[in-house]
Formats: structure tokens, sequence, C-alpha cells
């Protein structure tokens, strides 16, 4: 019977193997301690199934992935677990990452938090709990925890970074087997191969952008594992997991050059022979002819570009390095090689007017775009731009309707700018959508690029298509 119940919340989310939970679950192998990962949503368990299961197996320690949108989820979870008294509720991920202590104020059943990275933090605190260690000098210790402390004062521990990612063992991919998702579409619609295998290779943002938090998890220096240790992780999926194609979901692939020189080298050696995807978006400014002949050699063949906005303007806002007139020229570059080019788009940031908003579309039409993604603004838990909004008194964390916090398809946008309405913003969503979707080239390019992997994926795709619901396809 596992030790620790670790759960990935039923959500609206892309369903794919949640890879922090992965990492948690070999930390806690690799120390000693069992555990047993629930992506709720593929397996469509209920939060009364969760209730049930702690009952059944005896479960102690229950840890949970929450990302924004999952808030009233972990709430709602808190409150059916709340009379069980034996059981310790554990939180991580962005939203824990971004609140910090208040998510214990918000939510008061949660007995820890560990943000920022956990698989140092999480398995010594599974070792005090399970010890029945809870004396200040022991909590204390942990890095990376939150706790509340006899007098019921919040406590928040000092942050530590894995310092070598390659001390980390893979995840424990027999608890997630990438097969078990293929009836998923991963990031959309549209792969290659299927299954697909996800995979990190670095950690880190050095950048600022104003509207992302990502820097908070994993700090700002770029962390690299070795060219070694990746392909032996992709040898491993592709012979024991069988996948047959990799999609890599660093925040900065690109950043160190170097880093992407010695993989694709390596990759190269061991005639490792399959379709690799970068769908978390890339920058346009670390995309040059070495880099896109080396991915090209390799078998890259997609990836999206974080361009965010059409508008100058409300790029300055955003705090977001990008000359728009270089764009283009960019994507020109990107072109000769081949590769299947997606682009990122932010709608309705703060102090952005409806022409910004324009601009935006119709710039995004102007590229030589294979898809684009339009999502409304969300603030994200310790961003730049949320603290402000915060500190200005426009957003209100207590009030917030967390649910509204992921926008693909149709929902009520978590902001709205002054001077509009939350149908005005949804309606320029479903423009853009549209204005850029039902153009015959692009039409025709969505139909070459789908692949359909199963009988599930052909419904899905058909019925998304005849409800002209585009953002299915992203």
């Amino acid at each position: 019977m596992a030790q620790v119940l670790l759960l990935k919340p039923q959500s609206k989310h892309i369903v794919v193997p949640p890879l922090g939970l992965g990492y948690l679950a070999s930390a806690l192998k690799q120390q000693g301690f069992s555990s047993k990962i629930i992506h709720c949503s593929k397996e469509r368990v209920s939060i009364p199934d969760v209730a049930r299961l702690v009952v059944s197996e005896k479960i102690n320690i229950v840890g949970v992935s929450c990302c924004s949108n999952d808030h009233q989820w972990v709430s709602a979870l808190a409150e059916e677990l709340a009379s069980q008294h034996q059981v310790k509720l554990v939180v991580g991920g962005p939203h824990a990452t971004g609140l910090r202590g208040r998510l214990l104020e918000l939510i008061p059943r949660i007995d820890f938090i560990v943000y920022s990275e956990g698989e140092k933090s999480f398995p010594k605190l599974v070792g005090h709990l399970l010890g029945e260690n809870l004396d200040h000098s022991a909590l204390s210790e942990i890095p990376n925890l939150i706790w509340k402390n006899s007098k019921g004062d919040v406590v928040e521990n000092a942050a530590e970074l894995v310092p070598d990612l390659d001390a980390l063992e893979f995840p424990d991919w027999d608890q997630m087997p990438p097969a078990a998702y293929a009836e998923f579409t991963p990031h959309g619609g549209f792969t290659k191969a299927s299954p697909v295998g996800q995979l990190m290779t670095t950690r880190g943002c050095p950048y600022g952008c104003n509207y992302c938090a990502a820097r908070l998890i994993h700090g700002r220096k770029i962390r690299c594992r070795s060219p070694e240790s990746i392909v032996e992780e992709i040898e491993y999926l592709i012979n024991v997991q069988r996948v047959r194609e990799i999609h890599i979901e660093d925040d900065n692939f690109t950043e160190n050059k170097d880093h992407v020189f010695d993989l694709c080298t390596k990759i190269r050696k061991r005639n490792i022979r399959m379709p690799f995807a970068l769908p978390n978006g890339v920058r346009l400014d670390r995309l040059d002819d070495e880099i896109l002949q080396e991915l090209q050699a390799t078998g890259f063949y997609m990836f999206f570009l974080g361009i965010e906005s059409g508008s100058q303007a409300t790029l300055k806002r955003m705090n977001k390095a990008l000359d728009l007139g270089k764009v283009k020229e960019t994507i020109s570059r990107i072109r000769k090689y081949d590769f299947q080019i997606k682009g990122y788009f932010i709608i309705g940031y703060p102090g952005e007017t409806k022409e910004d908003i324009r601009q935006t579309i119709d710039y995004a039409r102007s590229l030589d775009l294979d898809r684009a993604y339009f999502t409304m603004f969300i603030p994200l838990p310790g961003s730049v731009i949320f603290n402000e909004l915060e500190k200005a008194g426009k957003i209100d964390i207590h009030k917030f309707q967390w649910t509204n916090f992921y926008t693909k398809g149709k929902t009520t946008p978590p902001f709205i700018p002054e001077g509009m309405t939350s149908d005005e913003l949804e309606a320029y969503s479903h423009l853009a959508y549209r204005s850029f979707y039902l153009r015959p080239h692009i039409l025709l390019k969505m139909l070459k690029d789908q692949r359909i992997t199963s009988f599930h994926h052909f419904l899905e795709v058909g019925w998304n298509l005849a409800r002209l619901n585009l953002s299915y396809f992203l």
C-alpha cells in the first residue's frame, strides 16, 4: 500500500503526464517511501473517490499539485478530508508557489505548502510526518516549506533549488505511462506520432516578463541536465515506454546554445530518429541559423513562439523585449528549415485598448504561422503584474473565481481591462480565432498536419470542427 497519495486535480488543463508528480514519486522512492499517482482528469476520479481511497488504503499524506484554476478543486478536497484528522494535506505547484502563505489563509485545512522545487523538501517532510516528528526545530530545517507554528503563525522557510539536475531520478514513468495518455491530445490536436513522451532538459528563466511567474518555481539561472542523462531518459522512453515522439517542455530550451548543440549531437550519435517538438514556447531572439540547422538535423519539426502581442505599446507594458519589426524576418528564416510554427498571443492585458487587441489580431494574421493561440490575460499569482494589480486594488484574491484562470474555450475572463466589458473581451477572443483560422490555407494546413491517434480522437476532432471550437486545436 502506498504511504503517500499524489494528486493531479481534475481540471481543464491539457492532459499529459504530470512530470512534477513523477519527479516527486521518484524522489520518495529514492528515500524508501512508496507513493501512488492519480491524474484525476485522465482517470475520471472525483473528490469523493479520493476520500474513499484515502480511507480504504489508510493514506496519511496527500500531496496535490495545484495550478490557479485548480484552487476551488483543492478547497473542496480539503473540506472533504476535514473529518479525517489523521490525513496531512500538502499542496505544491505554481499556485502555491505564487501565493505562498496566503494560500493557508484561503484554504485553512491545508497543513503544509512546499513551494518552488520539492524533490528534496517533500521527502524530508514525509519522513517527519510518518515519524511523527513535527517539532519546530525539525520543520524549520526543511527548505521550501511553509507551515504553521504552535501559535498559529505562518512560517516560510528559505528556498533551495536543486543544484545538480542529474542527481534527480527520472520521473516515475511506470505510474504515468505515456501510452495511457494516447487518447488525449497534448498541446492540441496535432502530433506526428503517438504515444508522446514529455521531458525537461533545463530549469530556470533569466527573463523578467511581467505576466509570467515561472522564475518563482525554478529561479532565474538556467540549469541544464547533461546530454548523457537526457538521452538516457529518451532511450528509456523509446525502449520501455514505447513512445514515438518527444516533446521538450522547457521554459527556455534554446537559451543555452551549447546545451542545444551538445544534446542534438548526442541524439544523432545514438542514432535516435523520431519527431521532436518544443510546445512550451521559445524566444524568437534565440533562434539563429546555427540553432535552426541543428534542430532540423536532429528531427525537431515544431515549436511555439512567444510573441504575445502585436502592439509594441503592450509589449512594453509586459516588459517583453521583442521588436515586432524583426519578427517577420525571423519567421521567414525559420520557414527555410520547414518547421511548423505556432504563435502564442495574449489579449486583454492591463492597460490595453480595443485598438491594441485589434493590432494583435491583425498582426497574427499577417505572420506566416501555422496556428495561433490567443489566450485572455491571466493574472498569475506571484507575477509582477499580479502584484501591481493587487496593490492598486484591481484584484482581490478573496473574491476570485479561480476556475476562470483557464481561458481555453468559453469562460469568464479573470481580468477585464478598463474601458471593456467581459462580453467584449470574449467577443475579441472569438474574433481572433475565427479571423485567423477561417482562411482556406490555414484550414488546409490544419487538415494536413492532423494525425488521428484513436477513434476517441477522431470523434473529438470532428465534434470541435463542427462547433468551430478552434481553440481545441492548440
